[in-house]
């Protein structure tokens, strides 16, 4: 009966706290109105623009291996095994499946509130075998406040809408559980395991992770050397075997990390690292951080790092450093690694190398989990070892008020001048609310330490205080995130694209299309990303396709959002675009209207229009040689050099030319304005003004344009401009007619003073005209729909079919970006394939029909499954050497074993290993 009690009470205790977290999150998402408790969705920032459309990938491919390795629905194809293994390998994602696409963001939110509900467990499980190994005593609501305190810290509130980083840092307690059983015990197993996972779920993190685990490790050695008496070759011995654990676990995992690493390389945009000893913060964004409601809708962004684990183990920080009973050592050691860790973060060459050695774009302060982490363990030791008087803990916490008010007093101050992105962070209702809690907070953990006899009743008010604490900070921080979007419109908006897809579906029977959604068209707007169209999202493409993409006509309305708005009829018929989606009214955007034109309407699906592009091309299309051995993307750049790439696949040239006659009529630098004089274009040729790159302006479709252009003192609509490079089409005039254009650059300083650094305007744009031959562009497209080229998918990564060379010396250009682990035959020889642009070209020698096939064969994961293999070798003779020294010592020794338990029960047992 005993034997069940023991079971059936951590068992229930561990129900317990994750009943309370799911409660907390609950509360968080009730509040806020978040579905399935209200009209938001939990999408925002990274969970809006990237996650909705990684999930619903998975959804619709799941069962397909070839999906997840190589995709076509990512702009143009790319590599999906880094995207997969970073975003979509926590096991929380089951989640996904037992909610409908409509109802995605339902599934995210319990996504959420799952993983804090695992994090207050797993912290659980480490503070429950501290207080039982350290005899601590730490009574259990206590332990369940603590686990709590995970959960809900500010690094897990600050991204919530990073999910995928949670999973490691929810295995964080587990891993440095391992650490301990290996300490202690010696035991290795579970170390290897929890840390292999963590680098499997998340490489990133789970490299914070280990970086974390050398300045731990170091720390409990110099815990063991000065309390239980380690000489420096046990020490020495200890750390040699833990290096060699944790780099055969690396090894292990190397069959996902390298792979990953590999495709994910250049995508995000790395620049050379260099160490800077420049303030990445200030030291009162780091006092902002140690109080409650102190989220903006900017927070996300705060250099400072994530640090506030609740009011109560807040003030056991400052009380740990006061606890006589715990060893001197101990705390010193502890001090000066916080100190160490502070700085590390503090300076941006020692924070960057926590990031990999890429400066990160948001999410600052990626690895401040580390300080809550420690945090918590600080305040289990003070509860688990402090005893003061009844008067000296009366003192002691009202120093800590006292202290507490003048800090957030002086926050106020701060940031009542000087806000957080022009946010003020700090109010008078939450200095209120932060002064009221700790003065609660200080008053039950006076009568917890003052009066010994009562503490199973003033330990549940402890805990009682800091759950409702850290449920206000929930609230709290899903209240001041950044804008959700609406559950009914995410509803409505993927039931009217899934049924416009199915139509299409329906009536194409082609193994192969590329299509385009319209309507999607601001950053707060989610995407998804299970069908062959051009969307584009942060971490799933390399730059150099996302530029090539924008220079040949396709607007990009954010690098994190998608390809969409629509783009030059240019663009649609090379890259094979077949199909447009366009939106109900109220969601189309204007841009659209100019691109539907002149395209063959095809059906009406609930409001939502699909037409077809009679120009797409094929995957695939020959040219000359010649015309395509052009190096660099960067070639080509505005709507002439568009042509240029015309004349390349189609031998017809000259379809933009410069317009001639343009004269400037003024310009006048104080009143930010440019008039230029146009002849018309005529018949059926459009003229087309193009502006310069310039940091100083922009034209970017998400944002209000700061340049104005009026044509005839008539403003046009720069919003559907045809690259954003800044091509803006002016329209059809006859050739006898002269036309005023206006440039009017807005007064930037005024417009954004509140938010930026003054931006002096020292120069008006650069500019030049075109006009469009029409009839050639129709030539060039007939010329290149003509050519015979009959290339089937058999799989993802496997295309099979014909092209037929009119000549010898042609170049078959597929639409499918340039990538070396293509492996392509002609004629069943191998061949090397080149790039065009950023596209892949197969030369052709000879003329007549040639059998063409391409695979994907990704070598990295070849190279990743080797390193593997050979890890598996290294974990073999690490079992050789713990059954020859640890197993074996324990079987000569155990009764030494058994009186060293008895007698100490801090005194390490295998003190002796190794020697």
């Amino acid at each position: 009966m005993k034997a069940v009690r023991r079971v059936i009470g951590p068992i229930g205790l561990y129900l317990f706290v994750i009943a309370a977290a799911v409660g907390v999150a609950i509360i968080g998402l009730k509040v806020n109105g978040i579905a399935p408790f209200g009209p938001h969705t939990i999408l925002r920032q990274d969970l809006n623009q990237q996650y909705a459309s990684y999930f619903t990938y998975l959804k619709r491919n799941f069962g397909d291996w070839q999906q997840f390795l190589y995709s076509s629905n990512m702009t143009l194809g790319g590599n999906m095994f880094g995207l997969t293994t970073y975003y979509l390998l926590s096991p929380f994602n089951v989640l996904l499946f037992l909610f409908p696409y409509s109802q995605l963001p339902i599934a995210v939110a319990w996504m959420a509130v799952a993983k804090n509900a695992a994090a207050a467990a797993t912290m659980l499980v480490l503070v429950r075998y501290f207080n039982r190994h350290y005899a601590l005593k730490v009574v259990v609501p206590l332990q369940v406040l603590l686990g709590l305190s995970w959960a809900f810290s500010g690094w897990m509130l600050h991204y919530s809408m990073d999910l995928m980083w949670q999973d490691t840092v929810i295995l964080l307690p587990l891993v440095v559980l391992g650490v301990e059983r290996y300490i202690l015990h010696t035991k290795w197993a579970f170390y290897s395991v929890m840390l292999g996972l963590s680098l499997i779920l998340n490489y990133y993190i789970g490299y914070m992770v280990a970086l974390f685990l050398v300045h731990y490790f170091v720390l409990r050695m110099v815990i063991q050397w000065r309390i239980a008496g380690w000489r420096l070759k046990h020490i020495l011995l200890k750390l040699t075997y833990f290096g060699a654990i944790s780099l055969v676990t690396v090894g292990l995992a190397w069959v996902i990390i390298w792979p990953t690493l590999k495709t994910l390389q250049g995508v995000k945009g790395t620049t050379a690292y260099h160490f800077t000893l420049t303030h990445t913060w200030t030291l009162y964004r780091m006092l902002n951080n140690l109080f409650n409601l102190t989220y903006t809708p900017m927070s996300w962004n705060n250099p400072g790092p994530a640090i506030y684990t609740g009011v109560i183990v807040m003030i056991m920080l400052a009380a740990f450093f006061f606890a006589n009973r715990i060893p001197g050592v101990i705390r010193v050691a502890t001090g000066v690694t916080l100190v160490l860790l502070t700085l590390e973060s503090l300076f941006d060459g020692t924070n960057t190398a926590w990031h990999g050695f890429t400066k990160p774009v948001g999410f600052l302060q990626r690895w401040s989990f580390v300080f809550g982490f420690l945090f918590i363990l600080m305040a289990l030791f003070t509860f688990g070892l402090m005893r003061v008087s009844a008067r000296a803990a009366r003192y002691l916490f009202l120093v800590v008020v006292l202290v507490a008010i003048m800090v957030a007093f002086h926050q106020v101050r701060i940031f009542s001048y000087q806000g957080d992105y022009a946010v003020n962070q700090f109010t008078n209702v939450t200095f209120a609310y932060n002064v009221a809690m700790i003065a609660v907070g200080a008053l039950v953990l006076t009568l917890y330490f003052a009066q010994p006899k009562w503490q199973r009743v003033t330990s549940l008010l402890v805990a009682v205080v800091g759950v409702a604490d850290l449920a206000a900070a929930t609230v709290w921080s899903y209240g001041h995130q950044p804008v959700y979007f609406n559950m009914a419109r995410y509803s409505r908006e993927v039931q009217g694209t899934n049924a416009a897809v199915t139509w299409i579906k329906q009536h194409d029977q082609s193994d192969f299309y590329r299509m385009e959604l319209n309507y999607q068209r601001d950053r707060t707007t989610p995407m998804e990303f299970g069908f062959n169209g051009l969307t584009h999202f942060s971490s799933s493409q390399p730059h150099a396709i996302n530029f090539m993409m924008q220079t040949m006509g396709y607007l990009s309305s954010s690098p994190w959002t998608s390809y969409d708005g629509g783009s030059t009829r240019a663009a649609d018929s090379l890259f094979g675009i077949k199909y447009i989606v366009d939106g109900p009214a109220g969601v189309t955007n204007q841009a659209s209207r100019l691109v539907t034109q002149g395209l063959k309407p095809l059906a009406n699906v609930n409001g939502y229009h699909i037409y077809q592009n009679p120009l797409a091309q094929k995957i695939g299309m020959v040219a000359p040689t010649k015309a395509t051995q052009v190096k660099s993307t960067y070639k080509y750049i505005g709507v002439a050099n568009v042509g240029m790439v015309y004349g390349d696949l189609s031998g017809v040239d000259n379809i933009y030319m410069l317009r001639g006659g343009v004269k400037e009529t003024k310009r006048d630098l104080k009143a930010r304005t440019v008039n230029i004089s146009v002849p018309g274009g005529g018949v059926n040729r459009p003229l087309y003004l193009e502006l310069r790159h310039d940091k100083l302006y922009t034209l970017t479709p998400e944002t209000r344009p700061d340049v104005v252009v009026l044509v005839n003192g008539k403003k046009i609509v720069t919003d559907g401009t045809e690259t954003e490079s800044g091509v803006i089409p002016l329209g059809t005039y006859p050739q006898g007619q002269t036309i005023t254009v206006t440039l009017k650059v807005l007064d930037y300083t005024k417009t954004q003073k509140k938010f930026d650094k003054k931006k002096r305007i020292t120069h008006l744009p650069k500019y030049r005209v075109l006009v469009g031959y029409q009839e050639r562009f129709d030539q060039a497209l007939k010329q290149m729909s003509q050519q015979r080229v009959n290339l089937k998918r058999l799989k993802t990564t496997h295309w099979r079919g014909t092209a037929i060379a009119t000549k010898a010396d042609q170049s078959l250009i597929m639409t499918l970006p340039y990538d070396t682990d293509w492996q392509v035959t002609v004629d069943g020889k191998p061949v090397k394939a080149h790039k065009y642009l950023e596209l892949m070209k197969i030369n052709l020698k000879t003329a007549g029909k040639h059998r063409v096939e391409l695979k994907y064969t990704f070598p990295e994961l070849r190279q990743g499954l080797k390193v593997s293999l050979a890890a598996s070798f290294g974990l073999v003779i690490l079992l050789i050497i713990q059954a020859i020294t640890v197993w074996g010592w324990r079987i000569r020794n155990r009764h030494l074993e058994r009186v060293a338990k008895a007698k100490a029960p801090l005194f390490d047992a295998h003190f002796f290993d190794y020697r």
